[in-house]
């Protein structure tokens, strides 16, 4: 399908609204999608706004690995492991590289020949709330016998601080300086 933008710049505007809208009245659907494309810019500019303004810290957290597929009945579970030097952002709340723990995991696993692995990892700064985690989804899956649950000690795998960029670490000191 071809479409010809000739004419003026409402002419244009009228096409392009009946071409993605299959609408008659065009005129009657112009504020609508000014709207929506206002709020769109909006949304853009403030999700953009708070990805820069987030800032790192490390600090040290608990945490242990799970891992299941779905072609296969066996699950494994990694002991709870101390990290010194963990990042985190938005005021503490997440892990960073939470993907790249996970894929340690994964790349652990397909080594010891566990060939579709889906990796998840669980994480808290107090040993309390991950030690409830970890008796939960231990709980969960040893229960039944359904499962052939394998453990992985600390002597078998161990994770490995997954360091944010430089280009993140010095906007981290920026925006603190600011703050004070």
């Amino acid at each position: 399908m071809n479409v010809i933008f000739s004419g003026t710049v409402d002419g244009i505007w009228k096409k392009i609204c009946k071409f993605a809208w299959n609408k008659h009245h065009v005129e009657d659907s112009r504020p609508k999608i000014m709207k929506r494309f206002a709020l769109l810019l909006i949304i853009t500019m403030a999700t953009s706004l708070s990805a820069s303004s987030q800032t790192i810290k490390e600090h040290s957290c608990y945490l242990f690995g799970f891992a299941a597929s779905f072609n296969d009945s066996t699950v494994y579970i990694t002991d709870i492991q101390q990290l010194d030097s963990a990042y985190f952002y938005n005021h503490e709340v997440f892990l960073y590289g939470r993907d790249g723990y996970a894929q340690q995991l994964k790349n652990h696993l397909k080594g010891l020949g566990f060939t579709t692995p889906t990796a998840i990892i669980f994480f808290s700064d107090k040993k309390k709330e991950i030690e409830k985690k970890y008796l939960k989804l231990k709980n969960r899956y040893s229960k039944d016998g359904a499962y052939n649950f394998k453990y992985l000690t600390s002597q078998d795998f161990l994770f490995t601080t997954v360091k944010p960029d430089e280009s993140l670490l010095n906007r981290k000191e920026t925006t603190s300086k600011k703050k004070k």
